[in-house]
């Protein structure tokens, strides 16, 4: 059931952040290079090289010759390591994606020389360690997703200029601390991690407007109230039945747009969950529902609402039908 869990907000919503993000990696009105011996007949005129899935066990050595490289995607080969060499001269790349690879070793050095370095994709590999990290003060947007990192535990890191964070998927027991830095921060993603404490009163995350920390045993959610600009909340497989009176906190948030509670172990929704009144979709699945608040009926931009696996009442179906009867409803 937790792939289904995702499944309902990755489909709403980081397609659309991927799409704008991938058009923006690449640098137009230049080639997009696909084979390494094409791009090495000139190497000073590529500036877009992108060798995905084509069995790679290292990064080419031959790309140094680019010196102009501002788009390198190695995503899907078997690399392992990135080492001090790799990268070195490579001065103008501004977007790097080494995602699905079998990387577990990055010199603390190999983007000591990136200086343009703005997004940076690591997902799906088996990193540890990031003391990399500390060389990339101007990233905008960095993937760690799917990894095996424990802790961020770099004093000297600071990202003032983050923008999109995930590290969905690794073995975190806190928000990481360089966050408090990040006040620019829209994007953060730290679903199926270890943990316990939000403790958001000491992140200036003010334009932050995605959040996702499904899967994690949290105690308490009331710091989210303070994420005023939040349009898409994420709270998936989080025992919310022992903290019930916390979610009149969720109701607070005015410009929320996206809310999925997916076993979630509640019984019954905020009576004031009407002040949603921007809510467009929303996701209930397999929780303990019976019967829904009478300001429910007040969410009318709602277009899709998810109420499967709850023993809802029969009169329930009905009254959605006539009190919103524009929602796409799947119960």
């Amino acid at each position: 059931m937790k792939a289904f869990t995702f499944l309902f907000c990755l489909i709403c919503i980081l397609p659309i952040c991927n799409a704008q993000y991938n058009e923006a990696t690449i640098i137009p009105n230049a080639m997009v290079y696909t084979s390494l011996k094409e791009a090495l007949r000139n190497p000073k005129k590529v500036v877009n090289l992108r060798l995905r899935d084509q069995d790679l066990r290292e990064i080419p050595s031959a790309i140094l010759s680019m010196k102009n490289l501002e788009t390198l995607d190695l995503a899907g080969n078997q690399i392992k390591e990135i080492t001090e060499e790799n990268l070195w001269g490579l001065s103008k790349l501004r977007y790097i994606n080494l995602s699905e690879n079998q990387i577990q070793k990055i010199h603390p050095h190999a983007f000591l020389r990136c200086y343009d370095l703005a997004e940076l994709d690591l997902g799906n590999n088996r990193i540890n360690e990031v003391a990399f990290l500390t060389k990339l003060k101007y990233l905008s947007t960095l993937y760690l997703n799917n990894n095996k990192i424990k802790n961020f535990d770099l004093p000297k890191l600071k990202m003032r200029y983050l923008k999109f964070f995930r590290a969905d998927a690794n073995l975190l027991t806190e928000i990481p601390s360089f966050l408090q830095h990040s006040t620019k921060l829209k994007l953060l993603n730290l679903y199926d991690n270890q943990i316990e404490n939000l403790n958001l009163e000491q992140f200036n995350i003010n334009q932050l407007f995605y959040l996702n920390v499904g899967n994690n045993p949290l105690q308490a959610i009331n710091s989210i109230v303070r994420l005023n600009a939040l349009e898409t909340l994420i709270l998936d497989w989080i025992d919310l039945g022992k903290m019930e009176s916390e979610l009149s906190t969720i109701t607070q948030l005015g410009q929320l747009q996206i809310l999925s509670l997916e076993n979630c172990n509640i019984s019954q929704l905020p009576e004031d969950i009407g002040q949603l009144q921007r809510l467009k979709e929303a996701s209930f699945i397999a929780n303990q529902l019976k019967q829904l608040p009478t300001s429910f009926f007040e969410l009318k931009r709602l277009e899709k609402l998810w109420l499967l696996q709850n023993p809802l009442y029969l009169v329930v179906e009905s009254q959605l039908k006539s009190g919103l009867p524009n929602c796409e409803i799947k119960l």
